[in-house]
């Protein structure tokens, strides 16, 4: 079968698109279908490359965010339109790429509501400005992919509950959630001696709730003095963040690795961590989460979104409210101080990460989909 994917993040990008897109792509590729990728390149080019069989438009895109949509869009349609002919299907995955005038079966993927990540901005820079401003074009975007679409995916139910929100979806939604490379991402044989850390792994912007993370280790480093605080990621709070730590003096318990593309570098740091915290406003299926259960690492996480859709506080993990430094803070305290709840929790986590995030089974789903779209 011959598959087109719309994505406006592809590897090298790190976010969680990115990979979803990737595995989704290898596996269908490795299955005998044809996969065709159009994705955002450089600013001042568009060409075509080939990795691993899958053939990849990288399309001239400005680096400006939000992005001129009608500008990318006449690109990307016209590479569409050179293409068709021998696209089956067109899978478009997330709110940030344009509208599309396709022939073919269109599959549509929510990722996330495009309104959450509008309504968690508190920072003040241009950037966030600029998204509030053209929040309602954003959404109206939105909408146009939806309505283009023979069938709706989404990542969790989470994810179709908050776009229901500001829009209207009409028949059913399969839920086909993030699944994880479960052999690649597995525990350490042995840790690395010598420092005990809490490790976070995402973009450093305002809904990641970092801002309490901080505040939780003004009570954590004051009782254990050897703790590291390893933040992974870059974004627009990252100065910001900085200068929190730099104000309450706790400059010699942080360190910020910013953003790593080498998967077994990431996966070093999730095999050697003592806990993975994710202390996000919202969250509609975290890939970093699912990483790091299937490392057997415990995890403290908040009670929000798809996050509680995958964790069973005190069974697979521990969630906490949102926007709460003194909750973040105790659970911490709690996992630090009890290695058997730490071993209990980690087992349980990859436990589930095993029985439901298989990207086999995953792509077993989704080629179904395809044919049902024939």
């Amino acid at each position: 079968m011959r598959i087109c994917m719309l994505t406006s993040e592809y590897p090298p990008d790190s976010g969680g698109i990115s990979y979803y897109v990737y595995e989704i792509c290898k596996r269908l590729h490795q299955r005998g279908h044809k996969i065709t990728v159009l994705t955002r390149g450089p600013w001042n080019r568009t060409y075509l490359e080939e990795k691993n069989g899958i053939h990849i438009y990288r399309i001239q895109y400005i680096p400006v965010y939000p992005s001129p949509f009608w500008l990318h869009g006449l690109r990307v349609n016209k590479i569409l339109a050179s293409i068709e002919s021998e696209c089956e299907v067109l899978h478009i995955h997330g709110s940030l790429v344009p509208s599309i005038n396709a022939i073919s079966p269109i599959v549509y993927t929510i990722h996330a509501a495009i309104n959450n990540d509008i309504d968690n901005r508190f920072s003040q820079d241009f950037r966030s400005y600029a998204i509030k401003i053209v929040a309602n074009k954003l959404i109206k975007n939105e909408q146009s992919l939806c309505d283009s679409a023979r069938v709706i995916t989404a990542v969790s139910n989470s994810a179709v509950y908050e776009f229901q929100k500001t829009h209207f979806v009409e028949g059913p939604v399969d839920i086909i959630p993030s699944g994880v490379d479960y052999n690649l991402f597995s525990p350490a044989k042995q840790k690395t001696d010598g420092l005990t850390y809490v490790l976070y792994v995402g973009r450093l912007e305002p809904i990641k709730g970092l801002v309490n993370l901080i505040g939780s280790a003004q009570y954590v480093c004051s009782k254990y003095n050897n703790l590291k605080f390893i933040l992974v990621g870059k974004g627009t709070m990252e100065r910001a963040l900085k200068g929190m730590v730099n104000k309450l003096r706790l400059n010699s318990y942080f360190y910020f690795a910013g953003n790593i593309s080498d998967r077994m570098k990431l996966l070093d740091y999730y095999q050697n961590a003592s806990v993975f915290v994710l202390p996000s406003y919202y969250e509609s299926s975290p890939l970093v989460l699912r990483e790091a259960m299937s490392c057997s690492l415990p995890v403290v996480a908040t009670n929000v979104g798809g996050i509680s859709e995958i964790i069973n506080d005190n069974e697979n993990g521990l969630l906490v409210s949102p926007n709460s430094s003194q909750e973040i803070a105790t659970a911490l305290m709690r996992l630090l101080e009890d290695k058997q709840l730490r071993e209990r929790l980690g087992t349980n986590a990859r436990n589930t990460i095993k029985q439901f995030c298989d990207w086999e089974s995953i792509v077993d789903k989704i080629e179904i989909i395809y044919q049902n779209c024939k």
